[in-house]
């Protein structure tokens, strides 16, 4: 009896040895409903694939002992790892039914992961790092279930391998990868610009060795971009990892980055009597070219462990130069001595993680933007006071900045200068003319006067400019530019085709509706626009005086455009535009156009061909309303004909399908008069409009 107890008692033992056994090998993450992050951390546990040949169905076959407990809270970092390591995720889930949420793995220098989820029919699916578009790391999106819900993550990397989990809710995951983003657009941005500094710091000095360390400065700076956009991962929102593998590109960044600043560092500091600066870093530009030569011939858990090695000691003969200038006098030595050494302690510390001696933390992992920003501010800041010193530079560019500014006060815009052929604005003068085939558009706020009056003088200056900002960009794309504000209206050149002026009309007209909506969510009227459009031979000149001059068009180009826009609203159309316009589009099949006739518009004696551009696509599908503009069109010949009665029946034929058209109203009215009181002497069958 004492012996069975005694039996009992052994097996009680083993047993709950081995329960404490399987649960430290199965750490529970627990997630709730309400939870929108939740950091994963080293709440798992990992098995090795010593062989790299392993599958699912090996890793379910592992007895529950095989898998090792990932230690500690934070972030798990395995340093270099050559073998495949597979990952067991065991989540809680206390929600009530199931939730889709983002398994997300915050590094992005890893050369494959896949993720193995359970389905409820059975089986597994396999999801790969690309499952989720739009992201520059691994990112997976998962269901959990309400209770136990088992995953296995599978990293296979040449790099140090780092395993920063996160569970997100998918919204919480968008903000703060976009906030992310844009931080590290920032940074960069900082970078790129601290670098064209430098480059502009190279142009006014190049003959000196100053200018040549600005140089070096500026392409150290764009390759220590590159490298941190690909530790980052950044650089893959641009370039797939299958084009240039990343681990490659890392280093051969990082150790031409470490070259140009070596370089930096000896044309710096350089004086006549010390050309041994060359012979302190040859070693390492040796180092470095072979280095670069083994990341095409060897693995890269071979050729990122040197690179870690090399950037550690680089910094060796700099530290050695940085040492010595404070004693050599040299202007900011002992400043730059201090944030060198802060550049070398981050260095140092970034080579030791990378080697697997520091833990992967906040400061681990930011110590290195962090430093070498700051390097690159005060070297650049060392640079701009090095450049204050020359007063001739400094002289000579506020003598050209200010001849500049003073002609460009009397000649805008400046797209006429190449219509003058001036290489410069100074260069133009007085009566300076030339003919050129241009194309004009007009465009003109409907009731601009009646939309003021219920508006504080302010708001109609916001108002206005709204529009215009609205307006000049289109303009711009398309190839033409902003001539005059002509109170609510704009007239706009377009030198090259009259397919730019076209096609910039009708992008206006798309944007109406938004900017509409910005007006009415202020209580503001929203607003049409009329747009005419003429192309041909123009005199571009200058007028005015000597003290004041202006650039104007001078041509019945500008007053035909202008008599389109104004057509507009008699006919309540959109665009207007000329025969010569049509005639010049290099596809008007491709447009839907509709022919108004030729009209005889005030101060003009000939009449104009005048064509509506249709900016609804779908208007023409309906049968009724192709009908109608047949109609209209049969209309119009009988109007030229005299034929008045068939005239006015065809014409409404089309309002009674279409009580909108204003153009065939208009056609209706005078059809209506002269049927009435006869046909005028001299009358030749155009339509007259008199306002």
């Amino acid at each position: 009896m004492a012996s069975s107890m005694r039996g009992l008692s052994r097996s009680i033992v083993v047993l709950f040895f081995l329960g404490v056994r399987l649960l430290a090998a199965d750490p529970v993450i627990p997630v709730t409903d309400s939870d929108r992050a939740v950091h994963i951390g080293g709440r798992c546990s990992y098995w090795k694939d010593t062989t790299g040949t392993a599958g699912l169905d090996h890793v379910l076959s592992l007895p529950p002992s095989a898998f090792e407990e990932a230690s500690g809270e934070g972030d798990v970092s395995f340093g270099f790892e050559r073998n495949p390591m597979w990952f067991r995720l065991l989540f809680e889930y206390k929600g009530g039914r199931p939730a889709s949420f983002l398994l997300v793995l915050d590094y992005s220098l890893v050369d494959d992961v896949w993720l193995y989820l359970p389905q409820e029919t059975g089986g597994w699916r396999v999801l790969g790092s690309d499952t989720y578009t739009g992201s520059h790391r691994p990112v997976f999106p998962v269901e959990l279930r309400p209770g136990r819900n088992t995953m296995y993550l599978r990293i296979a990397t040449e790099g140090t391998l780092r395993l920063p989990l996160h569970l997100y809710e998918e919204h919480t995951y968008r903000v703060l990868a976009l906030r992310e983003t844009a931080a590290k657009g920032l940074y960069l941005g900082a970078i790129l610009l601290a670098a064209f500094i430098n480059l502009f710091f190279f142009y006014v000095y190049k003959r000196e060795s100053d200018g040549i360390a600005s140089l070096f400065l500026s392409v150290f700076i764009l390759f220590y971009g590159i490298f941190q956009s690909v530790q980052d991962g950044f650089v893959l929102f641009f370039m797939p990892k299958h084009i240039v593998p990343l681990f490659r590109l890392y280093v051969i960044c990082g150790v031409l980055g470490l070259v140009a600043l070596s370089f930096f560092m000896i044309f710096f500091f350089r004086r006549e009597d010390e050309s041994g600066f060359f012979r302190i870093f040859s070693p390492f530009w040796g180092a470095a070219l072979l280095l670069i030569v083994l990341t095409f011939l060897t693995e890269p858990g071979f050729y990122v462990k040197a690179f870690a090695l090399i950037g550690v000691v680089s910094f060796i003969p700099s530290l050695w130069i940085v040492l010595r200038a404070p004693s050599r006098k040299v202007f900011l030595g002992r400043e730059l001595l201090y944030v060198y050494m802060l550049l070398i302690a981050s260095v140092v510390i970034f080579g030791l993680r990378g080697l697997g001696f520091l833990p992967s933390n906040r400061l681990t992992l930011n110590i290195i933007p962090a430093g070498f920003l700051v390097f690159i501010v005060l070297l650049t800041l060392i640079q701009f006071k090095r450049l204050q010193t020359s007063i001739e530079e400094k002289y000579t560019m506020e003598r050209n900045w200010k001849e500049l500014y003073e002609a460009s006060s009397t000649f805008v815009p400046r797209e006429f200068l190449s219509f003058m052929h001036r290489g410069s604005i100074k260069d133009v003068r007085l009566g300076d003319q030339t003919e050129t085939e241009l194309t004009l558009m007009f465009s003109d706020i409907r009731n601009f006067t009646s939309i003021v009056e219920s508006l504080t003088p302010a708001e109609s200056f916001e108002f206005l400019n709204g529009y215009f900002e609205c307006v000049g960009p289109i303009i711009r794309k398309h190839h033409g530019f902003i001539d005059k504000y002509i109170g609510d209206g704009v007239m706009a050149i377009f030198p090259h085709k009259a397919d730019d002026a076209l096609a910039a009309a009708l992008e206006i007209q798309q944007a109406l509706p938004a900017l509409n909506r910005r007006y009415e969510s202020r209580g503001w009227p929203s607003i049409r626009i009329g747009i005419g459009i003429h192309t041909g031979p123009c005199m571009v000149g200058t007028v005015g005086e000597d003290l004041r001059m202006d650039t104007t068009v001078i041509s019945d180009v500008v007053n035909i455009a202008a008599r389109l826009e104004n057509l507009t609203k008699t006919f309540g159309t959109d665009i207007l535009i000329s025969e010569q316009v049509v005639m010049s589009l290099a596809d008007p099949g491709a447009l839907h156009l509709r022919f108004l006739g030729k009209v005889m518009v005030k101060g003009k004696s000939s009449a104009v061909s005048v064509f509506q551009v249709l900016t609804d696509r779908e208007f023409l599908k309906e049968k009724e309303l192709r009908a109608a503009y047949d109609s209209f069109e049969q209309g119009m010949f009988a109007f030229f004909k005299r034929d008045f009665a068939t005239a006015i029946s065809l014409f409404n034929r089309v309002l009674e399908v279409v009580p909108s058209d204003m153009p065939a109203r208009v056609y209706l009215e005078q059809a209506m008069t002269l049927h009435a009181s006869g046909v005028p002497e001299g009358w030749d069958g155009y339509l007259r409009i008199t306002s």
